[in-house]
């Protein structure tokens, strides 16, 4: 005979880490669905498969974490021991993978980060003013965040780019290039210059400063990487910026994350103290309590800890970057950059709470 609630204060205790996951679970959907729609542009710069498959896995753990929550609230109240096994066992197989995903992160964070710059870079220069997409991105982007070009004083990755040939090309000899001593030499696109901020809302207009100071000063930047203050132009680098805008979602995830791992733990605890008759040893689940600990060391430390030797026997706990892999998962990596690129997306959000 089931016991009220109230005197079953385990199977209450456990309704109400549930429910905890069940808002841990709505949070990772909103997160994800939020940074799709509010993302478009970004994905564009850092690469649709590293940034926009991340956030549907993000849903996607989001959706198995309500799935478990739910079923585990139907197994306690229905006492039922192969329903709290099955339980205990799923959440086991997901705690691990987001453990393997937390240290691959990890792994990964020095070669993933250099890579997005990269990416940025090249698109910058090659694609820049060349394809609509690529360039409506670097538009939206460079104005909403008030940044320009890759780097901090980095209004010269436009030197010599597809964008800087187009439109600067002399109208009368179409294969001569202006003199960037021309008056009419354009060092940088109107988006990395700077819009009057509305008073009253506080949100940017669609009025620049001073349009032509930004784009053709020759006296400072852009022009030159130093000299006097161009206040019509943005100082700071669109990489930082994006990757400020994604520790937004992480700071989020950080504290849903290590709210779930003291749940999960608190879960363990109780079900290991269980006394209801048929129920005294169920699920003792050790597996769970070591890698919920380590996970969770994982993303508070920065550092890669006793998880990585599931992925290498021979490199260093402190070794950084794709070698730490075995050799027949970097060969698939380096054959499939590809592939690589949508691996760490998914990756990377599991665990976004760790800064590129």
């Amino acid at each position: 005979m089931i016991l009220p609630l109230l005197e079953r204060p385990i199977t209450l205790g456990i309704f109400f880490i549930n429910g905890l996951f069940i808002l841990f679970g709505v949070a990772l959907i909103a997160l994800g669905t939020f940074g799709i729609i509010d993302s478009a542009n970004e994905s564009e710069l850092t690469g649709s498969a590293l940034y926009t498959s991340g956030l549907y896995m993000l849903i996607f753990f989001g959706l198995i974490i309500l799935f478990l929550a739910v079923g585990g609230n139907v197994a306690a109240e229905k006492e039922n021991r192969c329903l709290l096994v099955t339980y205990c066992v799923v959440i086991c197989i997901t705690i691990f993978f987001l453990s393997i995903s937390g240290t691959m992160v990890l792994a990964f964070k020095d070669s993933l980060g250099q890579g997005a710059k990269q990416l940025m870079v090249s698109s910058l220069r090659n694609q820049y003013g060349r394809y609509k997409i690529i360039t409506d991105a670097w538009n939206a982007t460079q104005s909403r965040l008030r940044c320009c070009g890759v780097e901090d004083l980095g209004w010269q990755v436009y030197n010599d780019s597809w964008w800087d040939v187009f439109v600067n090309t002399d109208i009368y000899e179409r294969n001569t290039k202006l003199s960037r001593s021309s008056p009419f030499y354009k060092f940088v696109p109107a988006s990395c210059c700077v819009t009057v901020i509305d008073g009253i809302t506080g949100w940017p207009t669609n009025r620049y400063l001073d349009l032509h100071r930004c784009m053709t000063w020759q006296y400072g930047p852009p022009s030159f990487p130093s000299g006097p203050h161009n206040d019509a132009i943005y100082y700071a680098g669109c990489f930082n910026r994006l990757r400020d805008y994604v520790n937004q979602y992480g700071k989020a995830m950080g504290y849903c994350a290590g709210l779930g791992r003291h749940a999960t733990s608190w879960i363990e605890v109780a079900k290991k103290n269980q006394t209801h008759k048929g129920r005294s040893n169920i699920c003792k689940c050790y597996l769970l309590n070591i890698l919920v600990t380590a996970c969770g060391r994982t993303c508070e430390s920065y550092k890669i800890n006793s998880l990585l030797g599931f992925l290498t026997t021979s490199m260093p706990l402190n070794a950084f970057g794709i070698n730490t892999l075995p050799a027949g998962v970097q060969k698939l990596f380096q054959s499939n950059e590809k592939l690589k690129a949508r691996t760490l997306g998914f990756l990377g959000v599991c665990c976004v709470s760790i800064r590129l």
